[in-house]
């Protein structure tokens, strides 16, 4: 660790939120590390006199010299986001061109569009959580479902692993949300949404279902798609924190190949939820439908391909496609690949030995 490891610290101005920053900023100083204090013109002032030598102070604007005196929270904090999306960027590329270009980017978790930010400009970024653990997991139980809202007065609430709690002892966000209505959407809202798109058979559903529950957890937002041949039985899971959509599979539109149908339905959900207030940053589709990855492309946003089954599977399929496998497969045959005990006929996929029965679905 020496003083050529550069990493930006961007603080929220608001109470109880600076001073933590800036103590893990002194931390990281005294490693070594070359450290930028990022402030905003609201409460710069009070960080030049600052006895931190090892911390260099910079300071942005956030709109807050042309703020009304009268200006409301909704409106302070629009105006917030708007005039530090654009003097931020600006900060870190003055940097970038420095000796010095900084490698992270760690902002305030309350800030999460910071993050689109540090990717633009080609930096990590890290949230920082000023409050603690216990806080984060009332926020986390809450934002999942597990704590009722609105919370009614002598109401006890139970949480894993965290002693039985009463409304005095929650967030005031959460026992009094008239109070601070804007702060409390800023605290709850999640904007990554990810788009799973599912391939309707058997054995590609549960794994993809399971992977979006994982990715639920872990604060994102996420839409299940899946089609009308299976959809009915999907509203019904226990699954709050994912959203269900159901497309055309196009069995019902017999003028039409059903990928045709799929591919317009998916087009047309994709157009509605870009219209919303969280569009999709992210498609993670079954490997089964590589037709997918090209609507991705046309509306500009991300996609992965999943694949639902084992890596011995998708192994022996890379070296069918490249020849290494002959086709037809004889009876009795061996087959002889890297890494892979040999296997014979019977221990590959039923597409190898089954073609003529199987060629919708390759």
């Amino acid at each position: 660790m020496d003083r050529e490891t550069h990493i930006l610290l961007f603080a929220y101005p608001v109470q109880g939120h600076i001073n933590p920053m800036l103590q893990f900023s002194k931390r990281l100083a005294s490693k070594g590390l070359r450290v930028t204090f990022v402030t905003t013109t609201s409460i710069g002032n009070s960080l030049q006199a600052l006895p931190c030598h090892s911390i260099n102070v910079e300071i942005i604007s956030d709109g807050s010299e042309e703020a009304e005196d009268a200006e409301s929270i909704d409106a302070a904090l629009e105006r917030y986001k708007l005039h530090v999306s654009q003097s931020l960027p600006k900060l870190i590329e003055k940097h970038y061109s420095s000796r010095y270009p900084p490698k992270v980017l760690l902002y305030d978790s309350v800030m999460p569009w910071a993050l689109e930010i540090a990717r633009k400009i080609g930096i990590d970024g890290v949230p920082f959580f000023t409050q603690s653990c216990v806080v984060n997991a009332i926020y986390y139980h809450a934002n999942h479902g597990a704590i009722q809202m609105p919370i009614e007065e002598g109401a006890s609430i139970s949480l894993p692993s965290i002693p039985s709690l009463g409304i005095d002892d929650l967030p005031s966000f959460l026992c009094d949300k008239g109070l601070y209505p804007a702060l409390l959407k800023l605290k709850m809202e999640r904007e990554t949404h990810i788009l799973v798109l599912t391939f309707a058979v058997q054995g590609h559903i549960n794994p993809m279902l399971q992977f979006s529950k994982r990715l639920a957890l872990k604060g994102l937002r996420v839409t299940f798609i899946t089609t009308t041949a299976i959809g009915n039985s999907i509203p019904a899971l226990p699954s709050h924190s994912i959203n269900v959509e159901i497309i055309s599979d196009g069995f019902r539109e017999y003028r039409c190949s059903s990928r045709t149908i799929q591919a317009t339905c998916f087009t047309k959900l994709i157009e509605k939820h870009n219209r919303s207030k969280y569009p999709p940053k992210l498609m993670v589709y079954d490997s089964g439908m590589p037709w997918a990855l090209e609507i991705a492309r046309q509306f500009g946003i991300d996609a992965a391909p999943f694949f639902t089954q084992s890596c011995v599977i998708n192994a022996l399929y890379y070296h069918a496609n490249r020849g290494a496998i002959q086709m037809p497969l004889e009876e009795g045959a061996s087959i002889a690949l890297p890494s892979v005990p040999s296997p014979g006929v019977d221990d590959l996929p039923s597409f190898f030995f089954m073609i003529r029965a199987c060629t919708h679905l390759c």
